[in-house]
């Protein structure tokens, strides 16, 4: 081990316990990386308790003991928490107090991936307890959901607790915790930015201090059904996608602060249904539409009409028209260069922009793998 950077194990059934555990009780100075599947209980006195390079670690929790001290793993930075495949559809509640005597054995612990819902039988918590955790350094959680969690997630995450973590990324979200993270009580700061975005099955809220709360693998249109939970603070709305079911489109709020609307351009949602909307966002300045993936195009046409017959905004014009890789397209133009080089884009500019320029912007982010 004295040589070893990177230990890392794929199967999750070798047969190879004996052989493991020796290797494991070895001194690891120069040790970075530990992958072990395999749920072999981790020894006391795990690398001789000498690994001071090691920051990540995978493995699953149930090798830990509550009742054992790792001063190996006190430099850990990382921690996946591994689960096996066969779990997926339904993955195995964590051992809440093994999960709180692990975090106290890693104070360093920056990034958590892996979390899912804590046993729903575990007694509540004692309070002195929780607000041990306050002091933990925990700025990013990565937990699996289950459509059949109730409320369990919401309690696992507070557990950490969430509302102190910066980034939570939530995979398979629950209705009942996808529901509770737009009108979460606990949320002192309101979010001021939201994703909904179908083409990659996500839904991201965001706070102006940066907290974020992705979730992944969900259907947007639950999110916008919950829009008028978040309408009030919103200053940045992203759409990609068709995110809302027939019906839905009446229920759509007024936004008090909106001030940049971003929507998405793709094959799949062509032309754009959010522009088939009317939204009401009087202190709207920026009009953003961006491509997800390839370089996509949309009518110029399309465009103004949206613009000046779906958008009712305070000011006359807008400030900015911002594109990436979004090419606009005069219909009256047959020569695609004279479309994506002439001065039609230009003249667009012209009649809805106070500032007569189309700006560069930001490509849609992506959460999760």
């Amino acid at each position: 081990m004295s040589r070893i950077r990177r230990l890392v194990f794929t199967k999750w059934e070798t047969g190879w316990e004996d052989e493991l555990l020796h290797l494991v009780r070895q001194p690891a100075p120069v040790l970075e990386t530990f992958w072990m599947p395999e749920p072999i209980p981790l020894p006391i006195g795990l690398f001789s308790s000498f690994a001071p390079r090691l920051r990540t670690l995978a493995v699953q929790l149930d090798v830990f003991d509550a009742t054992v001290s790792y001063p190996s793993l006190r430099g850990v930075t990382r921690l996946h928490l591994l689960s096996h495949p066969d779990d997926d559809d339904s993955p195995k509640p964590l051992d809440r107090d093994i999960l709180l005597h692990v975090l106290y054995e890693l104070p360093n612990l920056v990034v958590l991936t892996g979390v899912t819902m804590i046993d729903p039988a575990a007694d509540p918590m004692p309070f002195e307890d929780l607000m041990d955790m306050y002091d933990r350094g925990l700025r990013a959680v990565q937990a699996v959901d289950s459509p059949f969690s109730g409320h369990g997630m919401m309690e696992s995450l507070h557990i950490l607790p969430y509302y102190l973590i910066c980034d939570v990324v939530v995979s398979r979200p629950s209705s009942y915790t996808l529901n509770y993270l737009f009108r979460d009580p606990l949320h002192v700061q309101a979010y001021t930015h939201l994703t909904l975005d179908r083409i990659r099955s996500q839904i991201v809220l965001r706070t102006e201090d940066g907290f974020t709360r992705a979730l992944t693998e969900c259907k947007a249109y639950r999110g916008f059904r919950n829009l008028h939970q978040v309408a009030n603070s919103l200053t940045s709305l992203t759409l990609a996608g068709r995110v809302y079911k027939s019906g839905d489109e009446a229920s759509l709020p007024a936004f008090p602060a909106l001030r940049m609307l971003t929507i998405a351009v793709h094959s799949s949602d062509s032309p754009p249904s959010a522009m088939l909307l009317r939204w009401t966002c009087p202190c709207l300045t920026a009009l953003c539409l961006a491509s997800i993936r390839d370089k996509e195009s949309i009518s110029i046409a399309l465009v103004e009409t949206f613009i000046t017959e779906h958008l009712i905004m305070t000011a006359p014009m807008l400030a900015e028209l911002r594109l990436a890789s979004v090419c606009l397209l005069d219909e009256s133009i047959g020569d695609v260069e004279q479309n994506m080089y002439g001065s039609a884009p230009s003249l667009l500019a012209e009649k809805i922009t106070f500032t007569s320029a189309i700006l560069q912007a930001a490509k849609i982010e992506k959460y999760g793998p």
